[in-house]
């Protein structure tokens, strides 16, 4: 065999590693996720013209590294779904986000471009490449909007195939690319490493946001980008961060908080620092790390940082979005299984505090997530329902 044959193996093996669940009436094994490498960032003062520049630069610069995967987007000013191989893509530019704010009838913008080759893929499948980015440019006018302009936090999140930066060259390796980026938007804190790209379609993706709890408490090195949804998702990563991952990103503030620059340099040699302008990115070690816990293999290296950051992670009340993928949903309703108030309480606290002990070898994550196959019951009660008709 080749090496160009070898190679062509281990990418489709890196590039469709998917988490599958038996869904529908037939309980076929149905695409959840698809592990990639990820890059999500937080950031401010998306409604200024220079940061708005910014945020374009980056978007063309991952339109340019992917090349012919650029085959779909959501434009940023219509909302509409466009295939690269019907019509041109509107991919966002300066003068659109211009013309939105003119307007005055957008105060978030949500942008788009991924690898999806048709409608289907994009109503189903996790995809190779994606960038979604949220923008808050401007107030509402409704009395419940308090937040200001200069203090909204807006989003930027990338999904990487893995063979891209793992097995082809490219301009930038994944680390400059992420720190040039940095430097662009100058976030208050974000995280890239291995992570899962999950449906691109918004219905979709609530339906399967829950459904790879599995694999995430499995693998304490992926991570699931958090994906805003409503006008104020984003908020809580102003104060505080969603995660770390192999290279976690922090602003100067942040990093005041948990003692300044010289107690990230006390993690040690292995833990580079890399200045952005604006703040730090703390790599976790030589290369991203999946971890198995089934196996006892924790990522030592990203444990020694999430307890460096312990002070940074919102109060154990507020965790509940960050981790919402590991909570004990029942597949067949998509609800939480019944508990009464109180005992689902307890149950949500007793995990979150599991959860932030998650880089530690002798915690059991509890298995709170019910297995997604087909009730053991379910043919007993088909039975029971035939007879009694």
């Amino acid at each position: 065999m080749s090496i160009e044959h070898d190679k062509a193996v281990l990418r489709e093996a890196l590039d469709n590693f998917f988490v599958t669940r038996p869904l529908g009436e037939d309980h076929e094994p149905i695409p959840v996720a698809r592990i990639a490498l990820t890059c999500t960032l937080y950031f401010k003062n998306a409604h200024l013209p220079e940061v708005q520049h910014n945020v374009c630069e980056c978007v063309r610069d991952f339109v340019s590294l992917i090349g012919e995967e650029t085959k779909f987007c959501i434009t940023a000013d219509t909302s509409r779904c466009t295939l690269a191989k019907k019509r041109k893509l509107r991919i966002m530019d300066e003068s659109m986000l211009h013309k939105i704010q003119e307007k005055g009838n957008k105060q978030l913008v949500e942008f788009l471009v991924a690898s999806h080759d048709s409608m289907d893929e994009f109503n189903t499948m996790p995809p190779k490449f994606s960038l979604m980015t949220k923008l808050q440019i401007g107030m509402d006018d409704d009395t419940e909007d308090t937040i200001p302009l200069d203090k909204k936090v807006s989003y930027f999140s990338a999904v990487f195939a893995p063979s891209f930066f793992l097995l082809d060259k490219q301009p930038l390796t994944f680390t400059d690319l992420v720190l040039k980026w940095c430097n662009a938007l100058r976030p208050l804190s974000g995280a890239a490493g291995w992570g899962v790209s999950q449906p691109s379609e918004e219905w979709r993706f609530l339906y399967a946001e829950s459904l790879c709890a599995q694999e995430l408490i499995q693998y304490p090195g992926l991570d699931k980008p958090l994906r805003p949804l409503l006008r104020d998702d984003s908020q809580p990563f102003e104060k505080h961060i969603a995660s770390i991952n192999w290279l976690t990103i922090l602003c100067d503030e942040l990093v005041e908080r948990v003692g300044g620059v010289e107690s990230l340099r006390s993690l040690g040699k292995e833990y580079p620092l890399a200045r952005y302008d604006g703040g730090y990115i703390i790599q976790a070690g030589p290369k991203p790390e999946l971890g198995n816990r089934e196996y006892g293999e924790i990522p030592q290296y990203y444990g020694k940082v999430h307890d460096l950051l312990r002070p940074l992670y919102p109060p154990l009340e507020g965790l509940d979005d960050l981790v919402v993928s590991v909570y004990d949903f029942d597949p067949h309703t998509l609800e939480l299984n019944e508990h009464s108030k109180e005992e689902a309480k307890r149950r949500r606290h007793d995990f979150l505090k599991t959860w932030l002990n998650r880089y530690s070898p002798d915690v059991e994550t509890p298995p709170l997530f019910r297995d997604a196959g087909p009730r053991e019951d379910d043919d007993e009660d088909y039975d029971e329902d035939e007879d009694e008709e």
